[in-house]
C-alpha cells in the first residue's frame, strides 16, 4: 500500500501569525486614534449646536446682559454653552490598550451634558446639551478604524 499526498511549506507562516497577534493586542495606538476622533466629534458639536444624533440644543432662556463674544463685540445670537469655548476648548481624552475616555474637567460639565437643577438653591434648570455620545456615523468610523488596525496587523 502507498500512501500519498500533498506537503507544503508556508515557510514563515507561523512567525506571521505571531506577529499579527502581537499587534491585534496592542491596541494603544487604536485606542488613541479612536479617542482623537472623538474629540473632534464633540467639539464640533458646539458650532453645529447639536447632541451626538443631531438634535438641537434648547436656545438660551433669554439675552445675557453685557456679554461679549470671543472677538469682544457684544454677542447678537449666542449658541448655547459656547460662549467662552472653555468646555469645548476643555474636552481631551486618554487612551490605554483596552479602552478610550474622551471627557471634560470642566466643573459645569456634567450639568450642561445631562441637564439638572443649578444655581443657587437649585432653582435654575439647565437643559440636557449632549456633546458626548456617538452617532452612528461615529459607530462606523470607529468599525473603519478597527479594520485599518487589524488590517494592519497582517501586513509586512
Amino acid at each position: 500500500m502507498t500512501k500519498s499526498g500533498v506537503s507544503i511549506n508556508w515557510g514563515g507562516l507561523k512567525e506571521s501569525v505571531e506577529k499579527a497577534a502581537v499587534e491585534v493586542g496592542n491596541a494603544q495606538g487604536l485606542m488613541a486614534k479612536i479617542g482623537k476622533a472623538m474629540k473632534g466629534h464633540a467639539t464640533r458639536r458646539f458650532q453645529a449646536g447639536a447632541g451626538p444624533e443631531g438634535e438641537k440644543w434648547k436656545p438660551l432662556a433669554g439675552p445675557r446682559k453685557n456679554r461679549k463674544g470671543r472677538d469682544g463685540k457684544p454677542e447678537k445670537n449666542p449658541k448655547p454653552i459656547l460662549d467662552t469655548a472653555r468646555l469645548r476648548d476643555s474636552i481631551s481624552f486618554s487612551a490605554t490598550p483596552s479602552e478610550v475616555h474622551v471627557g471634560s474637567n470642566v466643573e459645569y460639565a456634567r450639568i450642561h451634558q445631562l441637564g439638572g437643577q443649578a444655581g443657587r438653591g437649585r432653582k435654575v434648570t439647565i437643559p440636557a446639551r449632549p456633546y458626548l455620545g456617538l452617532s452612528e456615523e461615529d459607530k462606523e468610523e470607529i468599525a473603519d478604524l478597527v479594520k485599518q488596525h487589524l488590517a494592519g496587523a497582517f501586513q509586512g
